[in-house]
């Protein structure tokens, strides 16, 4: 059941403190939720049915790879510091202002479906935090997509009510209800946007929020499906193609900073690579600062 909305608080904020804040409040329940600057309140929403299809898994060469922090998470934020050169970003397989934001975990072991197969096997789990924006007219979704890795192969079929990836039939995935957004995002303005994971031992939220013009956000929360809590270890984060392995193909000159706080210790950079999705910018260098690691990446 859903929980009242949290107490609204009138706040002398700037629109970026405001986001920070937001990031950092826990929703009043399990449900959809929206904020609007400058009052630090959820407001309960409508949830739309699970996303079709899958944030794929495997390519292993994705251009935010880096954004790996060592430590247990909680509350982990993605955001886009710095953004030059930019003039157009579009995904061939699906079109122009189509491409999601991905906050994704290490694989971690999992107890809650399995064992199975040959010697008695736990397939690991895995999850995502993703928006996808949906070109600049349908306006964006936000979810949570879980993940059990190679459980298909050594296990058979997938549990019930979740799929076989269509695009490496050895896994299944789980998309959450989704909460969502008509306001177009447009890439051009990424410096605005700020993508969290929060996590309990009991509830997993995704959360979205924009600085602009008209602060605001909107979040997912759901049961905890698999155990990532006291798992949460590394984090990729970045903006990729919309679905299917596709890719974001921003224009020649682009220079963009990724930031990935996880607010629990010291950090490094490493090398964490598991969407499938990609980008066509290169990695550049990876700063590892306090709780956060801070990478360029270019074309």
């Amino acid at each position: 059941m859903q929980g009242q909305p949290a107490i609204a608080t009138s706040t002398s904020l700037t629109p970026v403190e405001w986001v920070k804040a937001m990031n950092s409040t826990p929703t009043p329940g399990i449900g959809c939720f929206s904020a609007s600057y400058p009052n630090i309140v959820w407001i309960p929403e409508r949830c739309s049915p699970p996303p079709k299809g899958a944030e794929t898994v495997g390519n292993g060469n994705d251009d935010s790879a880096n954004n790996v922090l060592q430590g247990i998470a909680t509350n982990v934020h993605g955001s886009f510091p710095s953004l030059t050169g930019y003039s157009s970003e579009c995904d061939p397989s699906w079109g122009c202002d189509y491409y999601s934001l991905q906050l994704n975990t290490n694989e971690f072991p999992q107890s809650v479906y399995g064992p199975c197969g040959s010697g008695q096997l736990w397939p690991n789990g895995w999850e995502q935090f993703v928006l996808k924006q949906q070109g600049n007219v349908l306006g964006s979704v936000l979810f949570i997509e879980y993940w059990l890795i190679q459980y298909h192969m050594f296990c058979g079929n997938c549990p019930p009510n979740w799929s076989q990836d269509p695009l490496n039939a050895n896994n299944c995935f789980l998309n959450s209800a989704a909460a969502t957004d008509t306001n177009y995002r447009d890439p051009a303005h990424l410096t605005n946007y700020m993508l969290t994971g929060n996590i309990t031992s009991t509830m997993h939220s995704a959360v979205f929020c924009d600085s602009g013009v008209t602060p605001s956000c909107y979040a997912d929360t759901v049961g905890a499906v698999l155990p990532l809590y006291n798992n949460w270890s590394d984090t990729e984060f970045g903006i990729f193609g919309f679905q299917g392995n596709s890719q974001a193909n921003f224009n020649s000159g682009v220079t963009l900073g990724v930031k990935v706080d996880n607010n629990a210790g010291s950090v490094s950079c490493g090398t964490l690579a598991l969407t499938g999705e990609t980008n066509n910018l290169n990695l550049g260098s990876c700063v590892a600062s306090g709780t956060a690691v801070t990478i360029s990446e270019s074309n």
